[in-house]
Order: C-alpha cells, then sequence, then structure tokens
C-alpha cells in the first residue's frame, strides 16, 4: 500500500467529508430560534390582555343590561352601598362579599346567572383590576363623561390592562385620569 493508501485514508476523513454543522451555524440557527419564541411570547401576551379587557367591558355590560330589567320589576336600582369585586374569588362571587351584596338581587331574580369578577381580580400598585358598582345614594368626588358620578342612577367602573375602548374615563374634578380606574359604564342621569 505505501503512501498512495495512506493518502486515500487521510482524504476519506477530511473535514469536507464529514456531514453536520458547524458551531458558527449551530449558534445562528439557535439565537433565530430564541427570537422568533420570544416574538411567539410576546404575540400571545399580548392576546391574553386583550381577552382579558375584552371580558371585563361584557361582564360590566351584562350587568348594566341586568340592572335595567331589575328596574324595570322595581322602579328602582340595588341600593346597598358601594360595593367592589377585589374581595372576590376569581370567576364567581360569592356570599359575603361587597359585590356579591349589593348585586345578589339579580341572580336572585335570573337576570344573571351569576355575579362575575375581573379576571385578574386584585389590585396592582394604584389599579383596581375590579369591578365597581356605585348605586344612586353613593356620594363622591369621581367623574364621568364629564358629570359627577352621583348624578347617575347607578356607575360600573373597571380598569383595562391594555385595551382603549370607547367608553366614558374615570376623571377627577379637573377631567384628570384617576389612578383607581379606567373606565365607567353609567346608568341614566338622575
Amino acid at each position: 500500500m505505501g503512501r498512495k493508501g495512506e493518502r486515500e485514508k487521510k482524504n476519506k476523513n477530511s473535514p469536507k467529508d464529514i456531514l453536520g454543522f458547524t458551531l458558527i451555524e449551530l449558534l445562528v440557527i439557535i439565537s433565530i430560534i430564541g427570537l422568533l419564541s420570544s416574538a411567539a411570547v410576546f404575540a400571545l401576551n399580548n392576546a391574553r390582555i386583550k381577552a382579558r379587557d375584552a371580558k371585563r367591558a361584557a361582564d360590566l355590560k351584562q350587568v348594566q343590561k341586568a340592572l335595567e330589567l331589575y328596574f324595570d320589576n322595581h322602579n328602582a336600582y340595588p341600593t346597598l352601598g358601594t360595593s367592589w369585586s377585589c374581595s372576590c374569588p376569581t370567576g364567581n362571587c360569592i356570599s359575603g362579599h361587597t359585590w356579591y351584596t349589593a348585586l345578589k338581587p339579580l341572580v336572585d331574580e335570573g337576570l344573571l346567572p351569576f355575579l362575575p369578577s375581573d379576571p385578574v381580580n386584585e389590585i396592582r400598585g394604584s389599579e383596581y383590576y375590579c369591578y365597581e358598582y356605585s348605586p344612586p345614594t353613593f356620594t363622591s368626588s369621581w367623574y364621568c363623561n364629564g358629570i359627577r358620578r352621583t348624578d347617575y342612577e347607578y356607575a360600573l367602573f373597571f380598569s383595562a390592562e391594555g385595551g382603549d375602548f370607547d367608553l366614558p374615563r374615570v376623571t377627577d374634578s379637573s377631567g384628570n385620569p384617576l389612578a383607581y380606574y379606567d373606565y365607567c359604564i353609567l346608568g341614566p342621569l338622575k
């Protein structure tokens, strides 16, 4: 065999003949996969926030309709004190919570299957991710649509995580946004 056989053997094991990826190629592929998965997680997170915001608006529109039906039956709105849902278990308020106590007649009369609560249902810093009901007997310095909320028969409040709704904003008397809630859904003026 001699020298010629040794050369043929060396050529078979040369790097050009070995199949696979180089370290740099692998690193590029891994970084592309990481970038794509980061974008997917970001998009999924935004979709979740939008879904929670849509649920908030739908929940309170449903409560608003039930309040109007209650008014049709009793010629009055529930008047127990102001109430909020942050102390309720997520998904369904139960006995012992102010939101439940104030709006329980809506469930008792079959106007709502249950009282909803905010999907997050907690206070995060100055944002209240809860629902609030202010009955006609409640006094306050908050404004909705430039009108004091006590001038309405009732008001429902919620905060949004990212959405922008075509609803009145909650403000102070100077028109500055309040820290607690973002939006209000209003009953008729008194």
